[in-house]
Protein backbone atom coordinates (compact mmCIF):
# COMPACT_ATOMS: atom_id res chain seq x y z
CA UNK A 1 0.00 0.00 0.00
CA UNK A 2 0.87 3.59 -0.16
CA UNK A 3 0.76 6.42 2.93
CA UNK A 4 -1.30 9.49 1.51
CA UNK A 5 -0.03 10.96 4.72
CA UNK A 6 1.13 10.96 8.05
CA UNK A 7 2.71 12.21 11.49
CA UNK A 8 4.41 10.04 13.33
CA UNK A 9 7.17 10.49 16.10
CA UNK A 10 10.24 7.99 15.77
CA UNK A 11 11.20 8.61 19.21
CA UNK A 12 8.07 7.49 20.42
CA UNK A 13 7.57 3.81 18.78
CA UNK A 14 6.35 6.23 15.73
CA UNK A 15 3.25 7.65 17.73
CA UNK A 16 0.66 9.47 15.70
CA UNK A 17 -1.18 8.53 12.59
CA UNK A 18 -0.80 7.64 9.10
CA UNK A 19 -3.92 7.55 5.90
CA UNK A 20 -3.39 4.88 3.06
CA UNK A 21 -4.72 3.24 0.21
CA UNK A 22 -3.54 -0.10 -0.87
CA UNK A 23 -5.66 -1.73 -3.74
CA UNK A 24 -7.88 1.18 -3.68
CA UNK A 25 -8.93 0.87 -0.01
CA UNK A 26 -8.40 3.57 1.81
CA UNK A 27 -6.94 2.68 5.72
CA UNK A 28 -6.68 5.02 8.72
CA UNK A 29 -3.57 3.80 11.25
CA UNK A 30 -3.59 5.40 14.61
CA UNK A 31 -0.50 4.36 16.68
CA UNK A 32 -0.02 5.38 20.74
CA UNK A 33 2.91 5.99 22.33
CA UNK A 34 3.20 2.26 23.74
CA UNK A 35 3.60 1.17 19.94
CA UNK A 36 0.13 -0.33 19.73
CA UNK A 37 -2.41 0.63 16.75
CA UNK A 38 -5.79 0.76 15.89
CA UNK A 39 -6.65 0.50 12.18
CA UNK A 40 -9.83 0.94 9.86
CA UNK A 41 -9.90 0.24 6.82
CA UNK A 42 -12.64 0.52 3.89
CA UNK A 43 -14.99 -2.31 2.98
CA UNK A 44 -13.56 -4.38 0.21
CA UNK A 45 -16.49 -2.39 -2.02
CA UNK A 46 -15.83 0.96 -0.91
CA UNK A 47 -13.06 1.63 -3.32
CA UNK A 48 -11.58 4.79 -4.70
CA UNK A 49 -12.24 6.11 -7.80
CA UNK A 50 -9.33 5.99 -10.37
CA UNK A 51 -8.03 8.87 -12.70
CA UNK A 52 -9.96 11.72 -10.37
CA UNK A 53 -9.88 13.41 -6.92
CA UNK A 54 -11.54 11.55 -3.93
CA UNK A 55 -12.09 12.92 -0.48
CA UNK A 56 -11.05 11.29 2.74
CA UNK A 57 -12.43 12.37 5.92
CA UNK A 58 -11.65 10.56 9.29
CA UNK A 59 -12.86 11.17 12.32
CA UNK A 60 -12.28 9.76 15.72
CA UNK A 61 -14.21 10.37 19.10
CA UNK A 62 -11.27 9.57 21.05
CA UNK A 63 -12.39 5.86 22.60
CA UNK A 64 -9.65 3.80 21.88
CA UNK A 65 -12.14 1.93 20.03
CA UNK A 66 -12.17 1.22 16.38
CA UNK A 67 -15.99 1.84 16.78
CA UNK A 68 -14.86 4.92 17.68
CA UNK A 69 -13.82 6.07 13.72
CA UNK A 70 -15.51 7.21 10.97
CA UNK A 71 -14.21 7.07 7.44
CA UNK A 72 -15.81 9.48 4.73
CA UNK A 73 -15.30 8.82 1.08
CA UNK A 74 -16.75 11.17 -1.39
CA UNK A 75 -18.94 12.72 1.67
CA UNK A 76 -20.33 9.62 2.19
CA UNK A 77 -20.08 7.44 5.60
CA UNK A 78 -18.88 4.12 4.40
CA UNK A 79 -18.91 0.93 6.38
CA UNK A 80 -15.38 -0.24 7.91
CA UNK A 81 -13.33 -3.12 9.28
CA UNK A 82 -10.72 -3.09 12.02
CA UNK A 83 -7.37 -4.85 11.99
Amino acid sequence: GYTIASQQDSKKKNAGWRLGVGSRVVSFQLIGDDGKSIEIAAGHLEQIKHGTWNHVVVSYDGSRHQSGFNLYLNGRTIPTQGR
